[in-house]
């Protein structure tokens, strides 16, 4: 599933390129929010990718406008368009997952940004993740996988620091797709 962590590394590798190539930072934020609607296009408006994607643009509005607006608020209000635009997300599973874990891992922001090391990070990010989703995933699935906190540990970074680069550079560079199949093997 495409989540906030992809479309924050997509934000970030995009932000690196065009600073290397425009140092306006209004500019490349405008860019960037065009490039984050085209992908929301791509990926057939999947509500965690506008969930994500809207978060970074309407931040940047934020920002630029200075309206003073704390995140959870910029959340809510994404998520009150997305119920105007279409009532029925409600009933979506990723809807669901998708602002309840996020208005969570918000909420506890400063508890989670506290460590310096990486992997407590990522360890308390997936305990809130998985705390906050319990109840939809019993819900909707009547299981629970109690090892999914400790298997991100161990996926999260394999994905986000091998598996989703390799897929954008053998987009670009066919000629590497072996190694990305390898990995994928």
């Amino acid at each position: 599933a495409i989540s906030g962590m992809h479309i924050t590394f997509i934000t970030i590798l995009l932000s690196k390129i065009l600073n290397l190539i425009n140092k306006k930072e209004g500019i490349n934020n405008l860019l960037i929010s065009l490039l984050l609607l085209f992908y929301m296009f791509i990926t057939s408006f999947s509500v965690s990718v506008m969930r994500a994607g809207l978060m970074f643009i309407f931040i940047n509005i934020n920002k630029k406008m200075k309206l003073n607006l704390k995140t959870i608020e910029i959340l809510v209000f994404i998520f009150m368009i997305l119920i105007y635009i279409n009532p029925y997300y409600i009933y979506s599973i990723s809807f669901q997952y998708s602002f309840i874990v996020s208005f969570y891992l918000i909420l506890f922001n400063k508890l989670i940004s506290k460590p310096k090391n990486y992997f407590v990070k990522l360890f308390l990010i997936s305990l809130v993740a998985f705390l906050v989703s319990f109840p939809i995933t019993i819900n909707n699935f009547h299981t629970i996988n109690f090892l999914s906190i400790f298997l991100n540990i161990i996926f999260v970074p394999f994905f986000t620091f091998i598996i989703f680069p390799l897929t954008i550079i053998s987009f670009i560079s066919p000629f590497i797709n072996f190694i990305f199949i390898f990995f994928i093997n």
